[in-house]
C-alpha cells in the first residue's frame, strides 16, 4: 500500500520504542500518549519546515493511526522539534 499525504500531513515512521515509558510499562490507549520519535516518510505538498527523511519529535494530538504498522499521519503542527 502507498500513502501520499495532503495539505500540511505528514507520514511518520515511529520508533516504537519510544512508546514505552522509562520503566519499561506500555502506555496504555486511554491516556495521554507521550511524545515520541519518528522519520518522515513522505510529505504534503503544504509542508514548509520539515523534509522526508528528516527525523523529529512529534506529539499523538491529531495524529491517524495507519494500517502501516507503526505508522502514523500527522499535521505539520504536531512537531515539535527536528533532531539535527
Amino acid at each position: 500500500m502507498k500513502l501520499r499525504p495532503l495539505q500540511d500531513n505528514l507520514i511518520l515512521q515511529i520508533d516504537p520504542k519510544t512508546e514505552k515509558t522509562q520503566g519499561g510499562l506500555y502506555m496504555a490507549d486511554n491516556i495521554e500518549k507521550p511524545r515520541m520519535v519518528g522519520i518522515v516518510l513522505a510529505i504534503g505538498p503544504d509542508v514548509k519546515n520539515v523534509e522526508a527523511g528528516s527525523k523529529v519529535y512529534v506529539t499523538y494530538k491529531d495524529a491517524f493511526a495507519t494500517t502501516i504498522p507503526d505508522t502514523w499521519i500527522f499535521p505539520e503542527s504536531n512537531i515539535l522539534a527536528i533532531v539535527e
